[in-house]
Parts: structure tokens; C-alpha cells; sequence
């Protein structure tokens, strides 16, 4: 998303405006599971992890935010690194994306989690037990048969953890990103 992200506030190009509009517009518009479904059908991806990754490899809403990010960045930076000799290439890995991390590390955050959570896709893409997800196998403890709750609730919470190992690992750069975002200067 910060590769896509780059060029849309960084570079003049044909298009750019009518580009960002359209991301914009995916973000309100749902893209539907029935085309998406349809096409890893086509490509036979049906019970394959890359049928179940391929639907969250990029998102709208990411570039979208780490395109209003780079916007902010002076531009009296990327004109010094000009003047050092620095491309666009380098300027994006060793300056731009060291001073974004974070609002990569937001986004990375916010993206887990989401995806994490996902329930009806890998539901929907996987007919084999082996291939579902937690999320799924939490839903199918809940059998016809009766609901049990204990083991539910224990699955539950052993889902959550790697959600909040994320949240603990990353505290520190939240943190930093809040200080930074409050700091002018």
C-alpha cells in the first residue's frame, strides 16, 4: 500500500486526481464476495491459502491513509534529498518510509486485526476442514446438537491472543506515532 500510496501524493502524472477519486470511491463500494468468488473459482484457488489471502492483499482504505500521510511530509525534504543526490527510489526506502513508521505500523495493526477476524470469506473460499480458519472453527463448535459455551468461550479467548500480542509488541511505535502527531515543529 506505500508503493501505491507514493506516486499518489509524490509524483504528477495523467490521472493521478481521477485515480485517487476512484480509490476513494472502492471504499465506500463494496467490491462483493460473489465476483471475487467467482474469479478464484476461475483460477483454482478454491480451498488453497492463496484463495484465502489473494482477498486481502490490498486495501483502498490503507493507501488512502498513507497516501494523506506522505502529503504531510514537507516537501522541503524530498527537495534536500534531491540536492544529496537521493532518487526516488532511495528517497522513498531510506527516508520516507523510516519517518512513516507510524502510520505503517497503524495500518499493519489495523489490517491484522481485521483480517484476523475475517469470518465469512475463508468460510465462504474453503470446503475442507482442515483449510478453515480459527474464526470458522470457533462458529462450527456451536452445533445442533447443543452449544457448548465453556469451550467456546475458551477458543474465544486463545483468538484473541495473537491479537493482543500484536498490540504489546507494537505499544511502543503507538506511542511514538501519538508524540510525533502532536509535536509541531
Amino acid at each position: 500500500t506505500a508503493l501505491c500510496a507514493y506516486p499518489l501524493s509524490r509524483k504528477d502524472f495523467y490521472g493521478r486526481k481521477a485515480f485517487t477519486v476512484l480509490i476513494m470511491i472502492t471504499m465506500f463500494v463494496n467490491g462483493g464476495m460473489i465476483p471475487t468468488y467467482l474469479v478464484i473459482n476461475k483460477l483454482h484457488m478454491i480451498n488453497t491459502y492463496q484463495g484465502i489471502i489473494v482477498m486481502f492483499i490490498g486495501s483502498a482504505t490503507s493507501v488512502f491513509i498513507i497516501r494523506q500521510y506522505f502529503l504531510g511530509v514537507s516537501a522541503s525534504i524530498k527537495e534536500a534529498s534531491l540536492m544529496d543526490g537521493c532518487g526516488d527510489i532511495r528517497f522513498f526506502t531510506r527516508i520516507l518510509i523510516p519517518i512513516s513508521k507510524p502510520i505503517l505500523v497503524t495500518v499493519f495493526i489495523t489490517a491484522f486485526v481485521e483480517i484476523w477476524n475475517v469470518y465469512l470469506w475463508p468460510m465462504l473460499i474453503t470446503n475442507r476442514n482442515e483449510m478453515r480458519t480459527v474464526q470458522v472453527g470457533i462458529a462450527q463448535l456451536n452445533s445442533s446438537e447443543g452449544s457448548a459455551y465453556g469451550v467456546i468461550m475458551a477458543g474465544a479467548v486463545i483468538v484473541l491472543i495473537p491479537s493482543l500480542l500484536v498490540f504489546i509488541i507494537f505499544q511502543k511505535q503507538i506511542i511514538n506515532g501519538m508524540v510525533t502527531g502532536s509535536v509541531k515543529g
